[in-house]
């Protein structure tokens, strides 16, 4: 009896390990994979007027003269609604790309065309894009020079309020502008 009770645990015990052997070798992703930069707009990393990207070597260029204050995640830049912005320089190449960050409005800009939040300055194909904030309270995105014009979020941004926003493009010429009140 205690045979058949030691041969069941020890059966069991191997069927744990295989199982969690199994467990640890998939294959797994992280939100790291393709990831070509990464800002965290943190006081350690700003330099002057560059913007320090933490994962390569795309580090971005304030214009006019954002100052520091508390983020949804460690720290952020808040922007004066007239010329302040983030020069990300050419870090995109062709049609594939994604752009996410988090944004929080104290109040919406009333002046045309808006508020710019982000500017990728690539001259070639795809690139030279940019994010803001529309007058209309919406997230607006522009990409040059495959010539769509703006695309506009669906939701309005509310004032006060943290909003996560993602921008997608692809090979196909599918674009899509999506906020967390889209979601």
């Amino acid at each position: 009896m205690k045979h058949i009770i030691l041969r069941h645990i020890l059966t069991t015990l191997l069927v744990i390990c295989i199982s969690t052997l199994l467990l640890n070798t998939a294959k797994s992703t992280s939100i790291f994979d393709g990831l070509i930069s990464h800002w965290t707009f943190d006081t350690d990393h700003i330099k002057g007027k560059e913007v320090r990207d933490d994962w390569s070597k795309n580090h971005g260029i304030m214009r006019g003269n954002p100052t520091q204050t508390k983020g949804i995640i460690g720290e952020a830049l808040s922007f004066d609604g007239i010329d302040d912005y983030i020069v990300i320089g050419e870090v995109t190449e062709g049609y594939d790309l994604t752009y996410t960050t988090w944004i929080q409005a104290t109040n919406i800009p009333n002046n045309n065309p808006g508020v710019m939040i982000l500017w990728d300055s690539n001259s070639e194909p795809g690139g030279d894009s940019y994010i803001g904030l529309a007058p209309s309270g919406r997230i607006s995105v522009k990409r040059k020079p495959d010539g769509f014009g703006d695309l506009i979020s669906q939701s309005t941004i509310l004032p006060n309020q943290w909003t996560y926003i993602a921008f997608v493009a692809d090979s196909q010429q599918e674009k899509n502008t999506y906020t967390s009140m889209d979601i």
